[in-house]
């Protein structure tokens, strides 16, 4: 339609001008200034004489008179003529265009379907990035809403493909629990479970009403405890069967039965305490400290915590140590690290080292947890709120993805997971979410 309309506008004009060329009127002046001052002058005939419009080719074809609608003919002739040239060629452009996007959606759909039966994963993948940003710079050239639909269409094949390839589960329902009160700058924000009940770590020690979605404030620092005020409380757990926070030298575990807390003072090696601390862990009453200054795992034996703790790596893995950003002990010791690697440790000794086997590939993590029975891990990766779920060698069973539209998890410092219930909290960005994860078949 633009292509007629401009020749119609081009034809218009050439009527019009070619009309106004062969019927305007001679313009109305008085006399001109020749130079003679008003006297008369000699007139002659060559001085006057004007010669006929297309004089020359009336002396070649006296026979034929050109009048004003035979010039119009002429140029109505010659602008269709340059129209349909330039519609021919504007024509053939656009075939050649129709035929180049439909040999690129043919090569991609074979792109496609080829990296579903191709052996390694990551070379898959990176082909199928490569197919997606193709499609986007196609979507952004397409020429009409036929092509871009027929873009859009292989832009969703090759979606819905990566997410098959990757074990991809997009999450729908993300709730909004509640904005949390923000940490410390020194105090990464956390969740543990225990006894069926959820505890956050922010400024203070929260546990959250699951009814109402408000948090119950149990610990913050300033209280007095033991006749002390409770210092910036740094990391928190859960302790076989009670809360436990501590400050930089101090536990504090909670009496479920009577409400009182109780304090004891942890064994330290400088005046100030423990300022480095990333995550603790409790089990069999022995208190686990992850100290990446110092790339060091410290145990403060349950029978005396005011005690020097014990270096139970003795140094093994200590630069690696320096990431660590969460730990569980299970009878083992396992250390997530900040590139998505994942160090087990049994008697001291590092006994595997494995990395979540996903693409793209994992980094940011910021927490993990174990699964009710031991057997799968669950990371969550602060750089782009995903939530991988693996086994103990590292294979990926299940990507948690928030679909469009639904909030992000992006800024992610923690997660628990009840997979009786199937509901894992996330806290990010000084916000609680819930959301229904569906665990998968090993």
């Amino acid at each position: 339609m633009e292509i007629f309309a401009g020749l119609l506008l081009s034809l218009t004009a050439a009527v019009v001008g070619v009309w106004q060329v062969t019927k305007r009127d001679r313009p109305i002046h008085g006399p001109r200034d020749d130079g003679t001052l008003g006297l008369p002058h000699l007139q002659r005939w060559a001085d006057t004489y004007q010669t006929p419009r297309f004089e020359g080719i009336r002396r070649v074809s006296p026979r034929f008179q050109f009048s004003g609608i035979a010039m119009v003919a002429i140029a109505i002739t010659v602008v269709t003529l340059l129209g349909a040239l330039v519609y021919g060629q504007l024509a053939g452009r656009v075939q050649e265009r129709a035929a180049g996007i439909d040999e690129r959606l043919q090569s991609i759909a074979a792109v496609r379907l080829q990296a579903e039966t191709t052996p390694d994963t990551l070379v898959a993948y990176e082909s199928l990035i490569d197919a997606e940003e193709a499609l986007d710079t196609m979507a952004a050239t397409a020429s009409d809403d036929d092509v871009l639909q027929r873009i859009q269409d292989e832009q969703l094949a090759v979606s819905q493909m990566l997410d098959s390839l990757m074990a991809v589960e997009r999450l729908t329902s993300v709730q909004v629990m509640g904005s949390v009160p923000a940490a410390p700058e020194s105090v990464t924000p956390r969740l543990f479970a225990g006894n069926g009940r959820v505890f956050i770590l922010t400024d203070g020690l929260y546990e959250l009403d699951r009814t109402t979605g408000s948090l119950i404030e149990l610990l913050k620092p300033g209280d007095e405890v033991g006749g002390l005020p409770v210092g910036t409380l740094l990391a928190a757990d859960w302790g076989d069967d009670r809360p436990l926070v501590i400050d930089s030298q101090n536990t504090f575990t909670l009496d479920l039965s009577t409400g009182d807390w109780q304090r004891t003072a942890l064994g330290t090696v400088a005046p100030e305490g423990y300022t480095n601390v990333a995550a603790i862990a409790a089990f069999d009453r022995n208190l686990y400290m992850l100290t990446p200054e110092s790339g060091q795992i410290l145990k403060f034996d349950s029978l005396d915590f005011g005690a020097p703790p014990e270096d139970w790596t003795a140094g093994v893995a200590k630069d690696a140590l320096r990431n660590g950003v969460d730990l569980i002990v299970d009878g083992s010791i396992h250390v997530a690290l900040h590139d998505g690697q994942m160090l087990s440790f049994f008697r001291s000794a590092l006994e595997s080292t494995v990395m979540a086997g996903v693409a793209p590939p994992v980094s940011g993590v910021s927490a993990f947890m174990a699964g009710d029975e031991g057997q799968l891990f669950y990371l969550i990766s602060g750089s782009d709120g995903r939530i991988i779920c693996m086994d103990q060698d590292g294979t990926v069973m299940r990507q948690f993805i928030p679909a469009a539209g639904a909030p992000s998890l992006v800024g992610a410092t923690d997660i628990v997971f009840d997979e009786a219930s199937s509901i894992a909290h996330v806290i990010a960005e000084n916000t609680l979410y819930a959301v229904r994860l569906t665990i998968p078949k090993q």
